[in-house]
């Protein structure tokens, strides 16, 4: 905090600024031993960065992230009776801050290693609990007669995902690389994994979710 706060003060003395909006896609997953399906992940965002003339570069985001999977069944789990998967998705607003090292290769051309930490918090999500025998008059979202899944309401059929006891918060490490295909445009990838798991309120405690996702993503700078 103290450098990006001298970095301000001295405004390009040291370095310069660069600022830009991307979009990425990416794969969503989690570290659980229970059996399950990643999902597709999206994020849209802005990014601001501070490089120095040594080549070190400070970098943050502020990013709209969507994450989730699909748990599948697992019968020796009565929390899980009656039930073929559950799929749900988070909707996070993450703020992702790394140092890197930008190696220059021609101008405007670069390519920039970085690792930090991001903090997140949860806007909301939904869930949908897929059941292994639907009785004749149950279908998703109808209202009819529905499985003992022994999971609470809140979890069924897109419904608003209730955290309840689970932390909206989150905190984790994340690792990237970028690399300046010109002077405005920019590839990246990013690894990153949660500290916190979002499921607590559900299921037991040894089933710990998380998170754990990579993107590509495409930058605009300016």
């Amino acid at each position: 905090m103290t450098v990006v706060l001298v970095a301000m003060a001295c405004g390009t003395a040291f370095g310069q600024w660069r600022k830009g909006v991307h979009l990425g896609v990416g794969h969503s997953d989690t570290s659980t031993e229970i059996k399950h399906k990643g999902a597709v992940s999206l994020t849209a965002g802005v990014l601001v960065e501070y490089q120095f003339h040594t080549g070190i570069v400070l970098h943050g985001e502020l990013n709209y992230v969507n994450k989730g999977l699909s748990i599948q069944n697992r019968r020796e789990n009565t929390v899980y009776r009656g039930l073929e998967s559950y799929d749900f998705r988070l909707y996070y607003l993450e703020l992702p801050l790394s140092v890197g090292y930008a190696f220059e290769m021609t101008d405007g051309v670069r390519v920039t290693p970085r690792i930090g930490m991001y903090v997140g918090y949860a806007l909301g999500g939904a869930g949908q609990a897929i059941p292994q025998n639907p009785l004749p008059d149950y279908a998703p979202g109808s209202g009819g007669n529905r499985p003992d899944f022994g999971l609470q309401d809140a979890l069924l059929q897109k419904h608003p995902y209730v955290f309840g006891s689970s932390p909206r918060q989150d905190i984790g490490g994340v690792a990237g690389i970028d690399g300046d295909i010109s002077k405005r445009l920019r590839l990246s990838f990013d690894v990153g994994h949660s500290l916190f798991y979002p499921l607590s309120s559900y299921f037991e405690k040894n089933d710990k979710f998380y998170f754990r996702n990579i993107t590509f993503s495409l930058a605009y700078l300016f």
